[in-house]
């Protein structure tokens, strides 16, 4: 129930007919919002072909290998990021003396 207090002080109560505020607007219900078969994990991502915010699971980055200047292949322990400029990839290597200063001794 809403409360609307008038110009002379007395105050008068009302129930509106469609969806109070103070009980909550779904997101659906905004006019630049599209959501579709929502699941865990989801966010809200602008689409500026649609002019709409769109649930989508895309924008969490969830591995490393995911990423896109990332190429990670038979990881094992004790491996380290190391970027390769060749590639322009950072990708996953073994730690030698060659990798930490050129090798120069």
């Amino acid at each position: 129930m809403s409360k609307i207090t008038l110009g002379s002080g007395t105050l008068h109560q009302y129930t509106p007919s469609g969806q109070d505020i103070q009980s909550g607007v779904h997101l659906n219900k905004l006019s630049d919002v599209t959501l579709t078969n929502v699941q865990n994990n989801q966010i809200l991502k602008y689409d500026s072909t649609t002019s709409q915010f769109i649930n989508t699971s895309t924008g969490a980055v969830t591995t490393l290998d995911s990423l896109s200047d990332v190429t990670i292949t038979a990881v094992s322990d004790g491996q380290s990021l190391q970027y390769n400029s060749t590639t322009s990839q950072w990708e996953n290597r073994d730690i030698t003396a060659n990798s930490i200063d050129g090798g120069t001794y």
